[in-house]
């Protein structure tokens, strides 16, 4: 009953082709962004934005491509790929999916990643990509020749269809990122506080009581031109809380995610993909979220908290009820914390989803030995 199926996908090869310029990118990207199903990281909004900020000060020292799952003439499925060789010079080299290879870099950190792969054909486009790793397609020689393939934040799925088509894929990390489901039941601010455990519940509640004494805080999106001026000010607040928490600035002591932060908002938030939500009472912001708006859905990927004395006033967990009740009134399907640690993300979130982040060894003896290298390598460069 499968062999027609099976057959179909055989049909499907994978090619990486030079990097075109992004304005000459953009059409073909968004034309089958069209008709796929991507996440907010796999659309042009975020991949636009990385290539322009993050891969093209890079290009000198790294060698990136556009990876394409073909079907004949017709392209099924896009990704961006980087190479880039790791220490000694008889190590093979490791290719990474969306991203560059590189920590620095990719502390902007992507999450629900994989292919852009045209509606229907998923699966294919991954049977593709496996076929590619397992036998002797682009990985195996010539300038994209690789020990493994890197996959950041992506579903653990992936994985499983990797490992089913014979490509050991092992997973070097996992995250449990809580969201929130909407329904009828929890689309205000009772409904939503309804779900949650009586301790959060009653810190919510307490804060709110707090921060009211000067008048109830309330929500501001910021429009395209008060977004800068909004960033600036998550900017100061979230540099003020890591330095006070961690000593050091948090996500903006990362090279370039300010520049690419920027850029991304400039370009999402007139197009409603992205948005600044400040959390104010009438003398003071209590928090600014930088959030992503995808297909009915909100991601939260950066805070930034004012700081009190008085530990009773929670702001992020007073900013982010606000912000969730908010999106539930407006018809939202779904409110992510996305993957990091925090308790209160457990304490908001009603539901967990997994992401993995996983190495794909490209079949045969030679690249495991050297994928193995590769990571005794970098564990003994982290001590």
């Amino acid at each position: 009953m499968r062999r027609p199926e099976w057959g179909r996908r055989l049909t499907f090869a994978v090619r990486i082709v030079p990097l075109p310029p992004t304005d000459r990118l953009e059409p073909a990207w968004r034309n089958l962004e069209a008709r796929a199903e991507p996440s907010f990281f796999t659309s042009w909004f975020w991949i636009g934005s990385w290539l322009d900020r993050i891969v093209a000060p890079q290009l000198p020292g790294l060698r990136a491509g556009l990876l394409e799952v073909v079907e004949g003439a017709a392209i099924r499925a896009m990704a961006v790929v980087c190479r880039r060789r790791r220490g000694w010079p008889w190590l093979g080299a490791t290719v990474a999916l969306n991203q560059t290879g590189d920590p620095g870099d990719d502390a902007i950190w992507i999450e629900y990643n994989g292919l852009l792969a045209e509606r229907g054909h998923e699966a294919a486009a991954w049977d593709a990509l496996a076929r590619a790793l397992s036998g002797s397609g682009v990985f195996a020689a010539g300038p994209w020749r690789a020990a493994e393939l890197r996959l950041a934040g992506v579903s653990p799925a992936v994985a499983a269809a990797l490992n089913a088509a014979g490509v050991h894929t092992r997973a070097t990390s996992r995250e449990t990122c809580p969201w929130i489901a909407f329904g009828p039941a929890n689309r205000d601010l009772h409904g939503y506080l309804a779900t949650l455990s009586a301790n959060s519940r009653r810190q919510i509640r307490r804060a709110l009581e707090l921060l009211s004494a000067s008048g109830p805080p309330r929500l501001e999106r910021a429009t395209p031109g008060e977004a800068s001026a909004a960033f600036d000010e998550l900017k100061d607040l979230h540099i003020a809380m890591w330095r006070a928490r961690a000593g050091h600035d948090g996500a903006f002591g990362h090279r370039r995610f300010e520049d690419f932060s920027r850029t991304l908002i400039a370009r999402g938030v007139p197009a409603g993909a992205v948005e600044l939500v400040r959390v104010r009472t009438p003398d003071q912001t209590v928090g600014v979220l930088l959030n992503f708006v995808h297909r009915g859905h909100v991601y939260n990927y950066q805070t930034g908290f004012r700081r009190y004395d008085d530990n009773r006033i929670k702001p992020g967990l007073a900013s982010h009820a606000l912000c969730i009740a908010d999106h539930g009134a407006r018809g939202a399907a779904g409110y992510h914390f996305m993957g990091g640690g925090g308790r209160y993300k457990d304490s908001l979130g009603t539901s967990v989803e997994p992401l993995i982040w996983a190495r794909a060894v490209r079949h045969g003896l030679l690249s495991r030995l050297e994928t193995l290298a590769m990571t005794i390598r970098e564990m003994s460069s982290r001590r």
